[in-house]
């Protein structure tokens, strides 16, 4: 997918970056050369910041080394662990919240002989403290809303979680992360974890929410790349399992042809019937069977249409949230999912939105 889309806007971006709570003067985004902030529903979402590493007073790296006393924005020089937020924005879409608020995890200098020296920041939203290390433990008598909690607080955030109901009687994290505990609970009930600022949102999938912004072909978006397949489509998901108190099987099942909308009907009736069996887990109750079942229909659905494209730098684009896409025939218009969302700012190229989606046709 090529890098630039084929228009710009006629005005620049407007930037705005708080660091522990400070606003970045005017004086000091001179140094700024480009940012990017990359969000996603699978991993921490992150943002970089070039800066130029010559200051005024000849010292090389500047903000991380400040030695002279009259540094624009700050007491002291950047840090890791320091707070960041960004907006970015034309004048045409106002955003009410940042695109990102994380805390800086590293620092990247670049010293090139003909070249001068710059300094790339890098750092992530707070679900990077999910995944500082692994651990094995095992939680007993709770739901999976219970664990997010928990978890949650154990990393000094606060938790916003949709109650998950079902509780199980025993949940191991084997040599785990958080992170990757927690996405590999969610992912089994169709639940996503993000964090906003210091909260751990633990909730379904979002994908029938409504659209944060409507893009149409060519006016909003530059390009547009679907695909529709029906290689993944099952017409029902079967989940085995054990109760071993009672020593007797548990089976659950969901979806049907019936239930498909129009368009995964027209592509289930060229093919033969497909079930999708899962016994590969630990299942010991219905209950607990019934939301596995749900959740893997619900997921295979998803991906039966996915795109990705380019449009004129917009915040509203972004990892969670839903878009409407149009002026791309009737079978591909409609809203969609946003799996993940970069955007980038250039002195050169302005400020550009690229963005992953996917889309179950209803």
């Amino acid at each position: 997918m090529p890098e630039e889309p084929l228009f710009q806007s006629a005005s620049p971006p407007e930037v705005q970056i708080r660091i522990n709570g400070r606003e970045m003067s005017d004086q000091d985004k001179l140094d700024l050369i480009s940012l990017s902030v990359d969000q996603t529903t699978q991993i921490p979402s992150m943002f970089t910041l070039e800066l130029a590493g010559m200051g005024e007073d000849g010292s090389v790296l500047p903000w991380i080394e400040r030695r002279s006393s009259s540094w624009h924005n700050h007491d002291s020089p950047l840090a890791i662990g320091d707070e960041v937020e960004i907006w970015l924005r034309y004048a045409s879409t106002p955003s009410v919240a940042p695109l990102i608020q994380g805390e800086i995890t590293g620092f990247e200098p670049e010293f090139v002989w003909n070249h001068t020296p710059s300094l790339l920041i890098r750092g992530y939203d707070r679900r990077h403290r999910l995944q500082r290390a692994k651990q094995i433990r095992t939680f007993l008598n709770q739901t999976d809303s219970a664990i997010a909690t928990q978890i949650a607080t154990a990393a000094k955030l606060n938790a916003d979680v949709t109650d998950t109901k079902v509780e199980h009687e025993y949940v191991l994290q084997a040599n785990q992360t958080d992170l990757e505990f927690l996405q590999e609970r969610a992912k089994q009930i169709h639940y996503e974890v993000l964090v906003e600022h210091k909260t751990l949102i633990f909730r379904p999938v979002a994908n029938a929410a409504p659209a944060t912004v409507k893009l149409v072909w060519p006016t909003d978006l530059s390009e547009f790349h679907p695909r529709l397949s029906a290689t993944r489509q099952v017409d029902q998901v079967l989940v085995k399992g054990w109760n071993s108190n009672q020593k007797l099987p548990v089976v659950e099942a969901t979806g049907n042809r019936t239930s498909h909308t129009v368009i995964e009907r027209a592509l289930g009736d060229k093919f033969e019937t497909a079930v999708e069996c899962q016994n590969d887990r630990a299942i010991s109750t219905s209950a607990v069977a019934a939301q596995v079942a749900a959740a893997t229909y619900n997921r295979l659905t998803l991906s039966l249409i996915e795109a990705e494209g380019i449009c004129l730098g917009n915040p509203d684009v972004r990892a969670g949230a839903v878009i409407d896409i149009g002026g791309v025939g009737k079978l591909f218009s409609g809203s969609y999912y946003v799996t993940a969302a970069t955007h980038r700012c250039h002195a050169q190229t302005g400020y550009q939105t690229h963005f992953t989606v996917q889309r179950n046709a209803l």
